[in-house]
Protein backbone atom coordinates (compact mmCIF):
# COMPACT_ATOMS: atom_id res chain seq x y z
CA UNK A 1 0.00 0.00 0.00
CA UNK A 2 1.38 3.39 -0.92
CA UNK A 3 0.72 6.72 0.73
CA UNK A 4 -1.43 9.24 -1.07
CA UNK A 5 0.01 12.49 -2.36
CA UNK A 6 -1.13 15.93 -1.19
CA UNK A 7 -2.83 16.45 -4.56
CA UNK A 8 -4.77 13.19 -4.15
CA UNK A 9 -5.71 14.18 -0.61
CA UNK A 10 -6.95 17.55 -1.87
CA UNK A 11 -9.07 15.86 -4.56
CA UNK A 12 -10.64 13.53 -2.00
CA UNK A 13 -11.31 16.41 0.38
CA UNK A 14 -12.88 18.51 -2.38
CA UNK A 15 -15.16 15.61 -3.37
CA UNK A 16 -16.16 15.08 0.26
CA UNK A 17 -16.92 18.76 0.81
CA UNK A 18 -19.01 18.86 -2.36
CA UNK A 19 -21.11 15.90 -1.13
CA UNK A 20 -21.38 17.50 2.29
CA UNK A 21 -22.93 20.66 0.93
CA UNK A 22 -23.64 23.28 3.58
CA UNK A 23 -23.80 20.85 6.50
CA UNK A 24 -21.34 21.56 9.33
CA UNK A 25 -18.42 19.19 9.76
CA UNK A 26 -15.48 18.82 12.13
CA UNK A 27 -12.45 17.48 10.27
CA UNK A 28 -9.68 15.78 12.22
CA UNK A 29 -6.39 14.31 11.07
CA UNK A 30 -6.19 10.54 11.09
CA UNK A 31 -3.78 7.70 10.68
CA UNK A 32 -4.31 4.34 9.04
CA UNK A 33 -2.35 1.36 10.26
CA UNK A 34 -2.70 -2.17 8.98
CA UNK A 35 -1.50 -5.48 10.26
CA UNK A 36 -2.14 -8.47 8.10
CA UNK A 37 -2.18 -12.04 9.32
CA UNK A 38 -1.66 -14.61 6.56
CA UNK A 39 -4.90 -16.56 6.12
CA UNK A 40 -3.49 -19.96 7.21
CA UNK A 41 -2.03 -18.36 10.34
CA UNK A 42 -5.33 -16.61 11.16
CA UNK A 43 -7.26 -19.86 10.65
CA UNK A 44 -4.86 -21.69 12.95
CA UNK A 45 -5.14 -18.99 15.62
CA UNK A 46 -8.93 -19.09 15.34
CA UNK A 47 -9.03 -22.89 15.69
CA UNK A 48 -6.99 -22.59 18.88
CA UNK A 49 -9.24 -19.78 20.17
CA UNK A 50 -6.34 -17.32 20.08
CA UNK A 51 -7.22 -15.00 17.17
CA UNK A 52 -9.18 -12.42 19.19
CA UNK A 53 -6.41 -12.29 21.78
CA UNK A 54 -3.77 -11.85 19.07
CA UNK A 55 -5.72 -8.96 17.52
CA UNK A 56 -6.31 -7.41 20.96
CA UNK A 57 -2.58 -7.61 21.71
CA UNK A 58 -1.71 -5.95 18.39
CA UNK A 59 -4.17 -3.11 19.09
CA UNK A 60 -2.76 -2.70 22.59
CA UNK A 61 0.80 -2.49 21.26
CA UNK A 62 -0.20 0.08 18.64
CA UNK A 63 -2.17 2.33 20.99
CA UNK A 64 0.58 2.10 23.61
CA UNK A 65 3.19 3.14 21.02
CA UNK A 66 1.00 6.11 20.08
CA UNK A 67 0.54 6.98 23.79
CA UNK A 68 -3.23 6.67 23.43
CA UNK A 69 -5.75 5.57 26.03
CA UNK A 70 -6.52 1.87 25.88
CA UNK A 71 -10.12 0.68 25.61
CA UNK A 72 -11.31 -1.55 28.48
CA UNK A 73 -10.92 -4.75 26.45
CA UNK A 74 -7.22 -3.99 26.05
CA UNK A 75 -6.59 -3.35 29.72
CA UNK A 76 -8.00 -6.62 31.06
CA UNK A 77 -4.80 -8.62 31.55
CA UNK A 78 -6.73 -11.90 31.57
CA UNK A 79 -7.61 -11.37 27.90
CA UNK A 80 -4.17 -10.42 26.58
CA UNK A 81 -1.97 -13.15 25.12
CA UNK A 82 1.54 -13.43 26.46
Amino acid sequence: MSASTPAQDDQQLDAFLKRLGRRPVHLRPSIEVRRIWPWPHAVDLDRRGALASEVRTAVTELLTALDETLPPACTDKRLIAT
